[in-house]
Formats: structure tokens, C-alpha cells, sequence
């Protein structure tokens, strides 16, 4: 398959680290129903990124704690951020992926075997900052 996808928004570490489940193997979909009627739903996995010709995905790091009560707001927000960094980090290391931070990291995934991972930040009220 010659499909360029980018996938625009993925809560990888996210899910992981609620699912805890591979990424290497198909998971099967999973829901977990949160307090406010929402459902947080297990979607990537690698190979359902092959699946769908998927090159490049805009990786979610949401560094917020997901229990069954609801999402809480972590007390030490810089930790919490940084154990979801490491769930990208072993992406990169393990699974063929590259970190796009510039215009050539982005040429050499659209020209290699590689898939891409753009990261972007949610949630940053943790750190009691808001944009004005």
C-alpha cells in the first residue's frame, strides 16, 4: 500500500497507559465509560495503523489521570507529563517510528519505511496556566 495518511489527533499514551495493552498486537476496541456519560475508547495499535496506511499520526500526550470516578488532574502534573513522554520514547525506539520536529525529519518519512510521530500537548491547565 502507497497511502500517505496522517492521522490528525491519537491519544496513544493515553491509552496505553489506561489499557495497558500492547502496541504491537491488534487490540480488540475497548470502551471504558467515565462519570459525564463519555466513553474513552482504546483505538491505535501499530498494526492498525499498517491497516489503514497511516504515516504520520499527531501523537496526544493528555497527561491527566483517567479512573473510573473520572479524569483527574495529577498533583505532580511535570511527572505525569513526562511518563506519558516515555510512552512515546519507546515508540520511537522500538516500533520504526520518528519524532517530526522539523522539515527534514518530515521528508525522511515520507521518503523512508519510517512512520512519523508529531507530538501536541493537552491538558496544560495542570501546570494553572491558561493562554490569554
Amino acid at each position: 500500500m502507497n497511502t500517505k495518511a496522517i492521522d490528525l489527533h491519537q491519544d496513544i499514551s493515553v491509552n496505553l497507559l489506561n489499557f495497558g495493552k500492547s502496541f504491537l498486537t491488534k487490540n480488540r476496541v475497548q470502551t471504558m465509560k467515565l462519570p459525564d456519560g463519555n466513553e474513552l475508547l482504546n483505538q491505535c495499535d501499530v498494526l492498525r495503523f499498517k491497516e489503514g496506511g497511516l504515516k504520520i499520526v499527531v501523537g496526544a500526550i493528555c497527561p491527566l489521570i483517567i479512573t473510573r470516578k473520572g479524569i483527574e488532574i495529577p498533583k505532580n502534573y511535570w511527572k505525569e507529563f513526562l511518563k506519558h513522554r516515555e510512552i512515546y520514547n519507546s515508540l520511537l525506539d522500538q516500533h520504526n517510528f520518528e519524532l517530526i520536529t522539523r522539515g527534514s525529519d518530515l521528508k525522511k518519512v515520507l521518503e523512508t519505511n519510517k512512520k512519523g510521530v508529531i507530538l501536541s500537548v493537552e491538558g496544560m491547565y495542570g501546570f494553572g496556566e491558561t493562554l490569554r
